[in-house]
């Protein structure tokens, strides 16, 4: 694109106007590369891979926690195999909550709750009652911050995990150009650890509210994935005959990677986006584990509808044979379509 170009592709632009006409194309050579680096290996999720001189890409990149985890687990094992990278690729420990607990637990006053919040080792495990709780704490957090300088429709449409957590951390952690901790709608100046202790009563409070006694708090509940047949699955009456809901873990910033809707009042921590597909490979035999997250058939009623969603859910894949070969000794169906029948 044209240096002078003040849009940079994030928005329409004016078509009539030359400026943001395409300049060209960048030299392959010039597009950000790594070539048997020392490390090892190579991996993306998503975050920043371009450096200061490299042509500019984009600027909606994630944020780099999933690939710092990626890259720890990465070192953390002399020589991996198919077994490693699906744990990998199923791993739900949360860099960003931790990072969040580390600035925001020290402001809390002690309680239980703060007790078990700074002990947490923020793996978003289904089972973990401590994962949902911090997960409904930064969220009330985040409202207290900064609905009251967006206004609430603006609030809602911005509040994406990805969106927030910069802001948030910078506030909580007194390096941010804006006051976010005081709310303006109150004579009180309110204070960042003020609004840390408030948000987290919110979040108890709110979480008595939908999921009853602290016993059967479960952040895999809360963030439950409703895998929806279309469109019948979209029919209140008819979805528990058509569509699945499975206990899930993880959040948007793990490897294993399950974003929910924070401004979705009526499911602010149900799994709405992930991994449909998950594949892993080992180059010198000949098969590759696959799985996707539903099954062989759309077709409600079939033995192979939703014959995949459970062993998607916990990781696993199906060992399939490469080659034409393989594929034809092991095909159970074929359909063929014929023209004007």
């Amino acid at each position: 694109r044209k240096p002078n170009n003040d849009i940079q592709g994030l928005a329409p632009a004016l078509g009539w106007d030359a400026k943001y006409d395409w300049d060209g194309w960048v030299p392959f050579e010039a597009l950000p590369k790594q070539f048997n680096p020392a490390s090892g290996h190579i991996a993306t999720a998503n975050e920043k891979i371009n450096q200061k001189n490299d042509p500019f890409l984009t600027s909606e990149w994630a944020l780099p926690y999933r690939a710092q985890r990626i890259a720890e687990l990465l070192n953390a094992t002399p020589k991996h195999s198919v077994q490693s990278a699906a744990a990998m690729q199923t791993d739900v420990k949360s860099l960003a909550v931790l990072a969040f607990l580390k600035i925001a637990t020290p402001q809390l006053k002690p309680s239980e709750w703060q007790s078990k919040l700074a002990g947490f080792d923020a793996v978003m495990a289904a089972d973990s009652a401590t994962a949902l709780v911090a997960s409904a704490w930064w969220r009330h957090l985040s409202q207290r911050l900064f609905e009251d300088e967006l206004g609430t429709k603006a609030y809602a449409e911005a509040a994406d995990p990805s969106m927030v957590w910069l802001p948030l951390l910078a506030a909580m952690g007194g390096k941010s150009k804006t006051d976010w901790c005081d709310d303006i709608r109150t004579p009180a100046k309110e204070t960042c650890a003020d609004q840390a202790n408030a948000a987290l009563a919110d979040a108890l409070a709110d979480l008595k509210l939908r999921f009853g006694e602290e016993k059967h708090w479960q952040w895999g509940k809360a963030h439950a994935l409703q895998a929806d047949h279309n469109p019948l699955g979209k029919v209140p009456a008819l979805a528990k005959f058509f569509s699945s809901t499975l206990p899930l873990p993880g959040d948007a910033f793990t490897v294993y990677q399950l974003k929910n809707n924070i401004a979705k009042e009526e499911g602010p921590y149900r799994a709405q986006h992930g991994p449909g597909y998950r594949g892993f490979f080992d180059m010198s035999q000949p098969v590759a584990h696959v799985i996707q997250s539903s099954g062989q058939s759309g077709q409600w009623g079939s033995t192979d509808y939703k014959s995949f969603i459970q062993d998607w859910s916990k990781g696993q894949a199906v060992a399939v044979p490469v080659g034409q070969t393989a594929a034809t000794n092991i095909m159970a169906k074929r359909w063929i379509l014929k023209a004007g029948q």
